[in-house]
């Protein structure tokens, strides 16, 4: 049963209806170790790799770097406005976070699988197409990752604290990218194994710990609460609520193709406003399909 606004009492300030809860921090934050490894790793030891394991030539290396990197160029903003036009009942973020997370973290332990061949075109060419999938990964990955941030609270404050749980992870993905990758390398060469070996090693582990950061960003962030509105005449629109009144103003905020409609609607019921938190979903279907 609803509650009268004067049976309750009022506040100064309106704030969003849901606030996030720790794991929710926590699994966002997740995310950021995957990304770093991704990022660091194979710009501290891909070079070496490459020369003293593949036995490529250094320029052709150099050349696989260049490659990659001036696609993540082009690659980024297509992520970001792919995933600024997709909607889905997991969100407009995660769905890109996961399969870019997974494809990323494949193509890492690939990276580490090169050909045992001395044709320098072979190698080049097996470097350049994984570097290059490994980078697509890390740009659907990485772009929708970011801004999920800003998406998942209004309150500043909240918005801080998931940066910082963001830092600590960043400062966790640097030590077992930056510090760890190297030694696992070192203790398979030291304890009989080859090089090769040692950098195939350190790829599965890594690749591993990317692919669980993913899952983990994705899980952990499925409570928090994701902005919805209305698709109509190619562009999406959206107004949001909490307590009771209404907290912005309808407005424009991103494009669809003009054919996808809809209206999406995502509430969290405050226990002060109602008896019990827990709605009927088919009563509120029906309710609703017969409001429509």
């Amino acid at each position: 049963m609803y509650r009268s606004k004067s049976q309750t009492s009022q506040t100064s300030q309106i704030s969003q209806t849901r606030h996030l809860d720790l794991g929710s921090f926590v699994g966002y934050g997740a995310g950021q170790i995957g990304g770093q490894i991704l990022r660091d790793t194979p710009a501290l030891i891909l070079p070496i790799y490459m020369a003293t394991v593949l036995g490529m030539d250094a320029a052709l290396a150099g050349l696989v770097i260049v490659i990659a990197k001036f696609w993540v160029v082009f690659a980024d903003p297509v992520a970001g406005v792919w995933s600024d036009r997709t909607d889905t009942r997991w969100g407009r973020r995660r769905p890109f976070i996961l399969a870019g997370g997974l494809v990323a973290a494949l193509s890492f332990v690939l990276l580490f699988y090169g050909p045992d061949t001395d044709r320098q075109l072979a190698l080049f060419a097996y470097m350049t197409v994984v570097y290059l999938v490994m980078n697509t990964g890390y740009s659907l990955y990485s772009v929708p990752y970011l801004t999920m941030a800003s998406e998942m609270s209004d309150d500043p404050h909240e918005r801080t604290k998931l940066m910082s749980f963001r830092s600590a992870a960043l400062a966790l993905g640097l030590i077992l990218g930056g510090a760890l990758a190297p030694k696992i390398v070192a203790w398979v060469a030291n304890s009989g194994g080859t090089p090769r070996a040692g950098y195939e090693v350190m790829g599965l582990m890594m690749g591993a710990v990317i692919a669980a950061s993913a899952l983990w960003v994705v899980a952990g962030t499925a409570r928090a609460p994701v902005r919805a509105g209305v698709r109509r005449a190619g562009q999406v629109h959206r107004m949001d609520c909490g307590h009771g009144d209404r907290t912005s103003a309808l407005s424009v905020v991103g494009a669809v193709p003009k054919k996808q409609t809809g209206t999406t609607v995502r509430f969290w019921p405050e226990p002060k406003y109602f008896d019990s938190p827990k709605i009927s979903l088919p009563r509120l279907r029906h309710v609703l399909r017969a409001k429509a």
